[in-house]
This record gives structure tokens, C-alpha cells and sequence, in this order.
């Protein structure tokens, strides 16, 4: 409820113009478009609109978080998808969906393989005829071909 409250705050506050700061965290702003000037902290101006929200870490914050210790995996491992690892997770999936989509086989794989990666090997398994491509753009989605991940 504390964090419902800040956040009504906060929104309270970047909607009459002002920058939000919170102690040991950092600030956040409006980013806005068209033609704007700040007088006596309110926003004037002609055609404008809310372009984003920016957040600048308090610099104690940002230290810490540079300090931190992160877990490496050598970059080739990261982007490799073994013949049976995909047939042990494409399979999965579908035993869970009729169609995936890019992002289904992207946490399939723990987010260990790249979207790049994820799109070659979507598009590999098409042109072997093991996925039907169904759609397009964000709207794509794959349906296993017959015989193929579990699917008769």
C-alpha cells in the first residue's frame, strides 16, 4: 500500500511539472516533446506531449550497483542451441501451447540464447519444414509441422 501511495505522489508531482526525488534511490522526470519552456515550474508550451519518464540514480546507488559481482558464462555457450536441447524444449512448449511465439522460445531457453539467435534458429526450423510460420511481425506465430516435437 506504501508503494501505491509514493507512486500517487509522484504522479502528482511530474503532472504539475516538478522532478521527483527520492533519498538513496535518484530522480525522476518528464522527458516531453514540442516547443516547451519551464516558468515558475510549470510546463508552457504549444503541441506538447509526454515523450517518456527519466530516472537518474542517486550516485551512491550507482556505485553500488557497479560493485556488483556478475555471474559470466563463456559468450559462445550463451548463443549455442544443441539439436537435443531444442527438442526438449520446443517440445515442452508445445505440450503447453498449439502455437509459440519468439519470446515463448526465448524464455523456453532461460534467456540464455540472444533474440538474433532465437530468430536464426525460428527460421531455420521453417525451412527445414519443422515449424509452420504463421502471420507476421509481432504477430508471428509457429505451429509445429505434423511429426514433429510431439505433434502427429
Amino acid at each position: 500500500h506504501a508503494l501505491s501511495v509514493i507512486r500517487d505522489i509522484m504522479m502528482h508531482e511530474m503532472r504539475e511539472g516538478y522532478a521527483v526525488s527520492l533519498p538513496g534511490i535518484g530522480t525522476f522526470r518528464l522527458s516531453l516533446k514540442g516547443q516547451v519552456e519551464v516558468r515558475d515550474g510549470k510546463y508552457h508550451g504549444r503541441n506538447v506531449r509526454v515523450d517518456d519518464i527519466l530516472f537518474q540514480p542517486e550516485r551512491e546507488l550507482r556505485e553500488e550497483i557497479r560493485r556488483f559481482e556478475v555471474e559470466q558464462e563463456p559468450y559462445g555457450a550463451a548463443i549455442e542451441a544443441h539439436a537435443e536441447d531444442v527438442e526438449t524444449r520446443l517440445g515442452e512448449l508445445f505440450t503447453q501451447k498449439e502455437t509459440i511465439t519468439h519470446k515463448d522460445v526465448l524464455h523456453a531457453f532461460e534467456l540464455t540464447l540472444t533474440k538474433h539467435r532465437v530468430t536464426s534458429l525460428l527460421n531455420r526450423l521453417t525451412a527445414e519444414g519443422r515449424l509452420i510460420r504463421e502471420g507476421n511481425g509481432s504477430q508471428t506465430r509457429y505451429r509445429a509441422a505434423a511429426g514433429h516435437f510431439g505433434k502427429l
